[in-house]
C-alpha cells in the first residue's frame, strides 16, 4: 500500500505559473518594411493562437519561425519550450529553457521548466538551485515549492517535502494537487489524523480526485480502518479502473479485513493490469493458500520468485557499455565504438552510454561527434562532473571559450572542492586575461592538493602576469 503524490501532467507542466500575455502585433505602416522583431512578434502571436486550437506541431513550427527571424528575444523560447515540453520531447525543451535564461535571466518561467526537467532526469542538486532561484524572484510562486516538495520526498526527506507541500498549499489553497501532495507525505510520515483532513478538503475542491479517495483509503488503512478504507478505494477504482496500484490497496484493505474472496479478486486485477506487479502476486499467492487452492498459490509464489530474480539480472545495455569501455583500454577504439553506438541506439537516456561513447569518438578524431554525445551525457546527467569536464576540453580545444567556462563552472557546482576543476577554470581564465579570476581559482587548487605541480605552475605564471600588470 503506498501514499501516492500527484504528478503534474504534461501540458500543466508546460504551462504552469506561465502569464499569458499575448504580444500585440505593431502597426506596421506603409512607408516602411516591418522589422524582424516584428514579424517575430506576429509569428509569435501566431503560434500562441495555434497552440490554444490544440494544433501543437503548427506551433511548433510558429515559435521556431519566431526565433529564425529575431533570435534574441527570450518569449519565442519560453514558448517553444513549454510546446515542447508537452509533446514530450524533454532535451530540446531543455535547451529552449536554457536558451530563455541567458536571454533573461529573471524569467521565472524559464527557470521552472528547468527545475522540472531536472528534477524528472534525476538531477536533483541542480533542480533545487533552479526552483530556489524561483523563489528568489518570486516568493509567492507555488509551483516552486510543489517543485521542492517533490524533489526532498523523492530523497526522503519527508519534513523539508512537508513543508514545502504546506507552504504551496498556502499560496494556492484551492489547488488539488498540491493538497494531494500535502495529504500524502503527511501519510507517508505517519500523521494520518492530518492526512485524512487534508484529503477531505480536496474532496471538498474535486469529489471526483482519485488520489484523494486513494491517499484517503490509505490512511485509513493504517488507522485499522478496513471498512473505510476498502470505500474509498472502491471509489478511487471506479474512476480509474485501470490503476494496478489501487486495486492493490484494495486487495490490502480487503485481506486485512478477513475478505479473502474480494481480496483475491482485487489482486488478480492487478496483476491483470500490471503482470510485473511483483508483491500483488506474493498478495494473492497467500490468499489462495490461505483458501485451500494450492495449485493456484503455488503458481502465483513461482511468478513472484521468478520477477525477484529478474530484477537482479544485469543491465544488457550497461553490459555493452563495459564491453566497449574494456575495448577502449585495449587499443580497439573501432570496435568499443561499435559497441557504444549500439548502446547508444538501444539506451539514448542513458549517461554512462553517451560518455564512453564520446570518449571513444575523442580518441578517434571525431571531435564533432565527441561533441554531440559529450553534450548528451551532459544533458542526460547534469550531475556527472566527467561529462561536463570533458564536455568543456572539447570546446575549449573547439575555440569556444564561454562554452568550456560554463562547463567547468558546471563541475565546481557538482564538486566545489575539485581541485581538478579549479585548475581548468583557472587556466582558463588565464588564457582569457582574466589573470585576477584565473590566480583566485589557480590558488584553491593549490591549497586543495599542494602536490599538484601543474597546479603550482600554472599559479606562479598567473602570479608573474598579475605582478607584470601592476601599475
Amino acid at each position: 500500500m503506498r501514499f501516492g503524490l500527484q504528478k503534474l501532467d504534461r501540458e500543466t507542466v508546460a504551462w504552469r505559473a506561465m502569464v499569458i500575455s499575448l504580444v500585440v502585433c505593431p502597426v506596421i505602416l506603409y512607408c516602411r518594411q516591418p522589422t524582424a522583431s516584428e514579424l517575430a512578434a506576429v509569428e509569435l502571436k501566431q503560434g500562441i493562437g495555434i497552440q490554444q486550437q490544440g494544433d501543437l506541431p503548427g506551433a511548433i513550427k510558429s515559435f521556431r519561425e519566431a526565433i529564425r527571424l529575431s533570435s534574441e528575444l527570450e518569449e519565442p523560447h519560453v514558448r517553444l519550450a513549454a510546446a515542447l515540453l508537452q509533446q514530450g520531447d524533454r532535451a530540446s525543451a531543455f535547451d529552449e529553457f536554457r536558451r530563455a535564461v541567458e536571454l533573461d535571466p529573471k524569467d521565472v518561467r524559464a527557470h521552472l521548466g528547468l527545475a522540472t526537467i531536472l528534477n524528472q532526469k534525476g538531477a536533483r542538486h541542480y533542480a533545487e538551485s533552479e526552483y530556489r532561484q524561483v523563489i528568489a524572484l518570486d516568493a509567492k510562486c507555488a509551483d516552486a515549492h510543489n517543485g521542492l516538495g517533490m524533489l526532498f520526498e523523492q530523497t526522503g526527506d519527508l519534513e523539508k517535502a512537508n513543508d514545502e507541500f504546506g507552504q504551496a498549499v498556502q499560496l494556492n489553497p484551492t489547488s488539488v494537487v498540491f493538497r494531494n501532495n500535502l495529504a500524502a507525505v503527511l501519510g507517508m510520515r505517519g500523521d494520518y489524523d492530518e492526512a485524512i483532513r487534508q484529503s477531505r478538503e480536496v474532496l471538498k475542491l474535486d469529489s471526483q480526485s482519485c488520489v484523494a479517495r486513494s491517499n484517503l483509503g490509505a490512511a485509513f488503512l493504517r488507522k485499522g480502518m478496513y471498512l473505510d478504507a476498502s470505500k474509498q478505494f472502491q471509489d478511487a477504482a471506479q474512476c480509474d479502473p485501470n490503476n494496478a496500484q489501487i486495486h492493490f490497496n484494495l486487495g490490502e484493505a480487503l485481506r486485512q479485513g478477513d475478505d479473502l474472496n474480494g481480496a483475491i479478486t482485487e489482486y488478480r486485477q492487478a496483476v491483470r493490469i500490471d503482470p510485473d506487479f511483483v508483491a500483488a502476486y506474493y498478495g494473492l499467492s497467500q490468499m489462495l493458500r490461505r483458501k485451500g487452492d494450492s495449485a493456484g498459490a503455488k503458481a502465483a509464489m513461482d511468478r513472484y520468485l521468478s520477477l525477484q530474480s529478474q530484477a537482479a539480472e544485469p543491465d544488457p545495455v550497461l553490459l555493452l557499455v563495459n564491453d566497449g569501455v574494456a575495448l577502449a583500454q585495449q587499443g580497439d577504439i573501432d570496435g568499443a565504438i561499435r559497441k557504444l553506438q549500439g548502446a547508444v541506439t538501444q539506451r539514448p537516456d542513458m549517461w554512462q552510454a553517451q560518455y564512453s561513447l564520446a570518449v571513444a569518438l575523442q580518441q578517434k578524431g571525431d571531435l564533432e561527434g565527441a561533441t554531440q554525445h559529450a553534450r548528451s551525457a551532459v544533458t542526460e546527467n547534469p550531475d556527472s562532473l566527467e561529462a561536463h569536464d570533458m564536455l568543456g576540453h572539447i570546446l575549449e580545444n573547439n575555440g569556444d571559450w564561454q562554452g568550456a567556462r560554463r562547463e567547468f563552472e558546471a563541475c565546481l557546482k557538482v564538486d566545489p572542492e575539485d581541485e581538478r576543476s579549479h585548475l581548468n577554470l583557472g587556466s582558463l581564465l588565464l588564457r582569457q586575461g582574466q589573470i585576477g579570476a584565473a590566480v583566485e581559482q589557480l590558488q584553491t587548487a593549490v591549497r586543495l592538493k599542494p602536490d599538484d605541480k601543474a597546479a603550482r605552475d600554472t599559479l606562479a605564471i598567473a602570479l608573474k602576469m598579475q605582478k607584470a600588470s601592476e601599475p
